[in-house]
């Protein structure tokens, strides 16, 4: 309270800036939203539930294990939630943002002062006050607040007050036991920032250099040590709620999934490539990274009114002014400095990854595949620390500025600051104009979408939802009401909704995508169904809003799409709105809270994670997946993933070309002896219209039978379609920036670009009907920069079915038999420039070959014995996946389901339907209560954990339950949820610690 009275102008006059920001930039009727959003005020109870139990991400497509740090947002969806008790829903997201902008210049005004050891003059509290606004107002902050997400603004708003109090502690004195007790409060109330783990990571680098340069410079080291060691176990434990499952997240596989992710296979090295754009010392100094390259759907820049802003001469003299204070800031003393220093140098060293000297460190990284992913984007990171840092020493910068105009005057007059704040106000007039917050970010969510919300909060919420269209696997939206990011239904609806959003964190998400696209693309209702049916799906939400991604407005095929609906005879339409309509879907395989019984299914290998089409759950239902070289298959598929729209990163088969011929390998099953080989057709033909004249390709193959070596060759002779030239594909700009230029001769075709310019090049294919399947082979070579990025579309759809960076000089791709009365398809090649990145690439040659990828893709093998002849009859494949009567869900987490009698004389396998983890772990208990909850300890741990259908998990219950026919209580459990409540106790455990035992004694 003596502080605020102390410095109650300050602060009021900080607070009068944040409300003037607030009010210039709220649109009443909108909702804040767009870009990554946690849109939790749209069913504020929900977010404080999946916080409480966030381990296993039930809402995620298939459920998942948590990739990002839910748990850690448990503090905020609290406050949201009594904020939403306050205010109406669509306000609740700007209030927050805003209250964390207000907050951090406050910090940053409390560190300040805290920083000088006397009591602070008028004038040092003018000039510390201008040095706060700075902290909010520097282009570097208004970049990652206009496009607001939560863990950033959190960071931004609690950073200063984070190093604030540890520099208390770690330094003062008296009072450290009241000091550490507000480390414990301010750090509880921060933890929303870890949501992104690489930001507590980013604050941890921090507090080890601060805690470094403090050691150093203290005098009682020892005293100094003992504060550090306790602070930091103190932080630690506080965290340990979210830290320690994203440690097993870690060590689980997890970052394996992130990184083979279609999405992150295309943009982790873009992203890179678009920070090292910006890691120049000039852009260092502004305060520019790669956010103000953003753009909307419609290609125009969300940062557009800055750049213009910045382009003015008085704009950049003043940039260049604020640097320049920040450097003369250094040279004054005060009693931080040193640990200013070391921040405003590992900010340096984080974001000028393009000067010479520094730029070896980026490459060092980069090395390192889980490094490379997580600090893929310094500039989200580390803008934060600079803001930080050079907020400081632009408060300094102008203290002794000030001090010199005094000398100089004989006169104390705060002119410096009224100056400073002046420059400050134009330097950062857009924000003032509305433009602190990008203008796309701020709409009004139309009314279908709270209806739809509205409606399943009275469905079971045991039931799974498809988005559709399911076109792309960008996992990004763009909707003609003006939403554009990675959406925001799943915060209203608790059931789990299927999304490419969440393919980075696990590969069921993913694998679903693949065989969608495939039926819906064929437009077969039949396989569309399969599909459905294979992944539990029970209802559908059609969006007529959206807007194509990467591809022509025919993408979307909506009128495909409602037409193979409502032919379909499991679909039912239910609703309908503008913007929505839903669908159930009448699946066979019944379940009750996701847990099916199953009985006698057969065993199909190899357990792949993609397939573009499940022939085995077509022909035989529900079925266990078997490994690669384990067990013995009841029916096994060579070449089952045998696709190319993902690059796949195991040995499940390998393509080889020759001067005549492409030569396939496939891995056997143990035992090959026992399978009966079965080949659907060894030859293909294609008829194909060629200027006018019909032509006819036929494809005959051969096989290599190896089983010493453990593998079946097929040999596929080189049938030629046609041969493109490089020299005459058509060239067009696919950028606005930059310099292009184009060689050709008659045998390759050279492009050149630079400074941002990406010219395109298409080869256009008219006559390959889609009815066929054929291999295209580039032969092509990498001189500088970006390798080609290139797609193959389909001509008669629109949409890219192909999307691909080359990373090698000859690279093959497969396009199966798709839309039967399709015709062709076009080529197309991008070259990626950057501002500090030129690329230049030759496009050698360009073949197309009839390919029987059918053919291929259905030879298989059957198991001889007599078990598995009948597990693959006619008669089981007609076998219902029926539900237990008795299933109690306690959380995402924990089930309890009783079996009776006559549920086990007929059923074999327990089956959960949420994605395979080895986190989840199945207990025969007594049928007392409380085992139930400690199974681990109180029950009988079932082994054999097995895949169902390639994503879900099963058991095979024990002959204890099956043979005595008594009934059977079995507890499904993901113990890593556990250690999310070791967690709390440890957090429970320092807070008890710091408030009733610790006493200050160092």
């Amino acid at each position: 309270m003596d502080f605020l009275r102390k410095h109650t102008v300050p602060l009021l006059g900080i607070s009068i800036v944040t409300l003037i920001l607030f009010l210039t930039n709220y649109i009443p009727g909108t909702y804040l939203t767009g870009w990554d959003n946690l849109q939790t005020s749209l069913n504020p109870g929900l977010a404080i539930k999946r916080a409480f139990f966030s381990t296993w991400q039930e809402y995620q497509s298939f459920g998942l294990l948590a990739g990002l740090a839910h748990g850690a947002d448990i503090v905020r969806a609290l406050s949201t939630a009594f904020l939403g008790l306050l205010l109406p829903s669509p306000l609740v997201r700007y209030i927050y943002h805003f209250s964390m902008i207000c907050l951090g210049a406050l910090g940053m005004y409390s560190l300040l002062s805290a920083s000088q050891r006397q009591p602070l003059s008028r004038k040092k509290k003018l000039i510390f006050t201008v040095g706060s606004l700075f902290y909010i107002l520097n282009y570097g902050v208004i970049q990652l607040f206009s496009v607001p997400f939560e863990p950033f603004s959190t960071f931004i708003g609690f950073l200063p007050w984070l190093i604030w109090i540890f520099l208390q502690y770690l330094r003062s004195a008296r009072y450290r036991r009241k000091y550490l007790m507000m480390l414990l409060g301010i750090n509880i109330l921060a933890t929303p920032l870890a949501y992104v783990q690489t930001i507590f990571v980013v604050y941890a680098l921090m507090l080890g250099l601060v805690s470094l340069t403090t050691f150093l410079t203290q005098r009682n080291r020892r005293a100094t040590l003992k504060r550090i060691t306790t602070a930091v176990l103190l932080i630690l434990a506080i965290n340990s709620f979210w830290l320690l499952p994203q440690l097993y997240f870690v060590t689980s596989g997890g970052p394996d999934h992130v990184q083979q992710a279609k999405i992150n296979q295309l943009a982790t090295d873009d992203v890179a490539a678009q920070n090292q754009e910006f890691g120049t010392a000039e852009s260092f100094i502004t305060f520019e990274g790669f956010y103000s390259s953003l753009e909307n759907i419609d290609k125009q820049s969300l940062f557009a009114p800055w750049r213009d802003h910045f382009k003015s001469l008085p704009a950049k003299i003043i940039q260049g002014l604020f640097f320049t204070l920040m450097l003369y800031g250094m040279l004054e003393k005060s009693r931080y400095r040193g640990v200013f220093v070391g921040l405003f140098g590992l900010s340096g060293l984080a974001l000028m990854t393009n000067v010479p000297g520094i730029s070896f460190l980026n490459d060092l990284i980069r090395r390192l595949p889980l490094v490379s992913e997580i600090f893929r984007s310094p500039f989200t990171k580390f803008i934060v620390v600079y803001a930080l840092a050079g907020s400081y020493f632009f408060s300094y910068g102008l203290l002794r500025l000030q001090k010199r105009l005094r000398w100089k005057l004989k006169k104390d007059l705060p002119l410096v600051a009224y100056i400073a704040t002046l420059i400050l106000f134009i330097y950062a007039f857009p924000a003032f104009k509305g433009h602190y917050i990008a203008r796309d970010m701020r709409v009004s969510i139309p009314q279908d979408y709270l209806d739809t919300i509205e409606y399943f909060q009275t469905v079971d919420r045991n039931q799974r939802i498809a988005l559709m269209p399911d076109y792309t696997f960008w996992g990004w939206f763009f909707h003609e009401w003006g939403y554009n990011g990675s959406g925001f239904l799943w915060y209203g609806i608790e059931q789990p909704i299927v999304s490419r959003t969440f393919d980075v964190w696990e590969p069921t998400s993913e694998a679903y995508f693949w065989e969608m696209k495939t039926a819906i693309e064929a437009e077969d209702v039949n396989a569309m169904e399969t599909v459905l049916d294979k992944y539990a799906i029970d209802y559908i939400i059609v969006d007529h809003t959206l807007k194509p991604v990467s591809s022509s407005i025919r993408a979307l095929q909506y009128d495909r799409l409602n037409d193979m609906l409502s032919q379909s005879q499991k679909t039912r339409q239910f609703g309908f709105g503008k913007a929505l309509s839903l669908f159930t879907f009448d699946r066979s395989s019944r379940s009750n809270s996701f847990v099916s019984l199953a009985h006698d299914i057969p065993s199909v290998g190899p357990a792949v994670p993609f397939i573009p089409y499940d022939t085995a759950y077509a022909e035989f239902g529900t079925y266990t997946s078997s490994p690669y070289t384990t067990g013995t298959p009841d029916i096994y598929y060579p070449f089952r993933s045998l696709f190319s729209q993902k690059r796949l990163y195991d040995d499940q088969w390998a393509l080889q070309e020759f001067d005549e011929a492409f030569v396939l390998t496939a891995r056997l099953p143990e035992n090959a002896h026992e399978y009966k080989l079965t080949i659907p057709s060894d030859s293909a033909e294609a008829e194909l219209f060629i200027n006018g004249e019909k032509q006819t390709y036929v494809t005959n193959l051969s096989f290599e039978f190896d089983e010493d070596a453990g593998v079946i060759k097929v040999i596929v002779p080189k049938t030629t379609v046609t041969e493109l030239l490089p020299a005459l594909g058509n060239v067009f700009d696919c950028g606005t920036d930059g310099n292009t230029d184009i060689h050709t001769t008659d045998t390759f075709l050279r492009v050149f670009s630079n400074h941002g310019a990406v010219p395109c090049i298409e080869y256009d294919i008219p006559f390959l009907s889609q009815e066929h399947g054929y291999l295209v082979s580039f032969q092509n070579r990498n001189i500088q920069g970006r390798r080609l990025f290139m797609s193959i579309t389909d001509k008669t759809k629109g949409q890219a079915y192909i999307e691909d960076r080359l990373i090698q000089d000859v690279e093959h791709y497969m396009l199966p038999p798709r839309f039967a009365t399709g015709l062709g398809y076009t080529v197309t090649f991008q070259n990626h420039s950057y501002i500090n990145l030129p690329s230049t690439n030759v496009i050698d040659a360009i073949t197309v070959y009839h390919f029987p990828y059918q053919q291929i893709a259905d030879i298989r093998m059957e198991h001889r014995g007599n078990s598995a002849e009948g597990r693959l009859s006619p008669i089981a494949r007609s076998i219902v996946i029926d539900a237990p009567q008795s299933v109690k869900k306690r959380q995402y987490d924990a089930y309890t389901v009783d079996l009776d009698r006559d549920e086990l004389v007929f059923n074999e396998y327990l089956i959960l339907n949420q994605a395979f983890h080895t986190g989840w772990n199945a207990y025969i208990v007594s049928q007392d209560p409380i085992s139930q909850y400690i199974p681990f300890l109180a029950g009988r741990h079932l082994k054999d954990h097995v895949k169902i259908n390639t994503w879900s998990q099963g058991w095979i219950l024990p002959e204890t339950c099956q043979k005595n026919r008594t009934d059977c209580r079995i507890v499904l459990v993901f113990w890593p949820q556990y250690l999310q409540y070791i967690g709390f106790v440890l957090l429970l455990g320092a807070g008890g610690y710091v408030v009733f035992i610790y006493r200050s004694h160092l």
